[in-house]
């Protein structure tokens, strides 16, 4: 089955407020908060939340366009889990690869001492 880029980004009411039901957090920072949910889908989805007071709206895209390249690029989403990434003001200060790592690293299942089984 091939994944569509646009596929990845688009979601339905009905999934969003499923989401938000089990969603758990993944990562902090000052101006990002991603949470995880561990929704089975056959590939992973991304819902990027930027409301207004993050900034003018070509401050909004410019963090999104970078989110989603990140996600995109580094191949998250054949993590199969869904992502929310809730975005503060001031975002757009954040170098893109302080952001990347970000993402990396807290989007990839977290390993534990014991077997060596991901942290879920």
């Amino acid at each position: 089955m091939k994944i569509l880029f646009t596929d990845l980004y688009r979601f339905a009411r009905i999934e969003i407020d499923c989401v938000f039901k089990v969603v758990e957090l993944a990562g902090k920072t000052i101006h990002f908060k991603l949470l995880r949910s561990q929704i089975p889908t056959s590939h992973g989805k991304l819902l990027i939340i930027t409301p207004r007071h993050a900034g003018k709206s070509c401050i909004r895209n410019l963090v999104r366009r970078r989110i989603k390249t990140i996600y995109y690029t580094e191949k998250l989403y054949l993590l199969s889990n869904v992502f929310v990434i809730l975005v503060y003001k001031g975002a757009e200060t954040t170098p893109y690869e302080d952001l990347k790592q970000f993402l990396v690293n807290n989007c990839k299942p977290k390993v534990t001492n014991d077997n060596n089984q991901p942290n879920t």
